[in-house]
């Protein structure tokens, strides 16, 4: 240091005024680098603050968006529905559209004829599952039926008790909740696979609430499901609930309806929002639809 004054030939008062100076400007820089980092620090709370105080709110649109993709089809196709006069047998699949009905129901219901099925009252309708509530009551003053038409023989939709069985094929038809595999094996088409498919579908299941859910058992086609299904019906007994409020994840998992997916995000739900109270409740979840919900709907409880 004393080398540099003596280039400069600085006396002892402009050495004393050099230092000085040299320490006001380092203090200076020094104060300016901390007020920027404390102004970066600031606007990034700021911004930080912003996101929590939205965060609920984004989080509640997104839940409320169950498929987003379908959502916007099935809102569009119910705009431009059209409420007309409509006997559902034999109807177009043109007029179908019309109705605000969507090319996956449609496609069942057309399914659902060609295997001879028939609609005899308008409630019929009601029990296609892609169906819901809601599309069903919107259609239904406008439905016209043949009354030309009887209700006799039809691969019903209905779930079968042991009163509707008639006494002459009473022998031969089999509540599904209780049939064992030989029973199962007198049927033609069910071999001891099947048989055994059918059994520990319906223990992972909980017992079956709808003849229907036959046709959900790995392998078992279309055509042999309805041969086979007016061999079956669905007695009185109980279901095997989940405790929906209760329930682990894993334990959720192991329903054949549920995905591991999709049980993390209802139970992820049901600690972020609290117990369910009702189906309604899992509208809100984005990943599960409304066909989701109308099959796993009879197996939940909410104790």
């Amino acid at each position: 240091m004393e080398s540099f004054f003596s280039f400069f030939s600085f006396t002892a008062k402009e050495r004393k005024g050099f230092i000085v100076l040299m320490l006001f400007l380092i203090l200076f820089l020094l104060f300016t680098v901390l007020h920027n980092l404390y102004k970066k620090d600031k606007e990034h709370e700021e911004v930080s603050l912003l996101w929590l105080s939205h965060k609920d709110k984004i989080s509640e649109q997104l839940l409320n968006i169950k498929d987003k993709p379908n959502a916007k089809i099935e809102n569009y196709q119910e705009a431009l529905s059209e409420l007309f006069y409509f006997d559902p047998n034999g109807l177009s699949v043109k007029d179908w559209k019309r109705l605000g009905f969507t090319d996956g129901q449609i496609r069942v219901v057309k399914n659902y004829e060609a295997k001879g099925g028939y609609f005899y009252k308008p409630d019929d309708l009601a029990k296609i599952y892609v169906i819901s509530k809601k599309d069903y009551e919107r259609v239904a003053p406008y439905i016209r039926l043949d009354p030309s038409v009887k209700n006799e023989t039809t691969p019903s939709l209905e779930t079968k008790s042991i009163s509707s069985i008639p006494f002459e094929t009473l022998s031969s038809s089999f509540d599904i909740n209780l049939a064992d595999t030989a029973q199962l094996r007198t049927l033609r088409g069910i071999g001891p696979v099947y048989a055994q498919r059918i059994v520990n579908f319906r223990d992972a299941l909980g017992g079956f609430h709808s003849v229907e859910q036959i046709g959900d058992v790995y392998g078992i086609s279309e055509d042999l499901f309805f041969k086979i299904k007016e061999n079956f019906y669905v007695g009185e007994g109980k279901l095997r609930l989940l405790k929906i409020n209760q329930v682990a994840v894993e334990d959720l998992a192991k329903h054949p309806y549920i995905s591991r997916k999709q049980a993390s995000a209802i139970v992820a739900y049901r600690l972020q929002h609290g117990l369910f109270q009702s189906i309604k409740d899992f509208n809100k979840i984005y990943l599960l639809d409304s066909v989701f919900l109308r099959k796993i709907e009879p197996y939940f409880s909410y104790d």
